[in-house]
């Protein structure tokens, strides 16, 4: 199962957005930034030749509001 899949609509989650609402700063590298934005560009986990799959797109969308 992917990280994303993992990691969405829980705790590491909310907790992200929590820093944010304190004023903190989120960021990352790779794939650490890429999650953080509404739209996650992932392959298919089952191989190399699909460049975004349906169900693996979700990203956390963390933005300041």
């Amino acid at each position: 199962m992917a990280v994303s899949r993992r990691l969405l609509s829980t705790r590491v989650e909310r907790e992200l957005r929590n820093v944010l609402k304190r004023g903190g700063v989120i960021a990352g590298s790779s794939a650490g930034a890429s999650i953080l934005a509404s739209y996650l560009v992932r392959g298919d986990p089952k191989g190399a030749e699909v460049m975004m799959a349906k169900g693996h797109e979700r990203g956390f969308w963390l933005h300041p509001k």
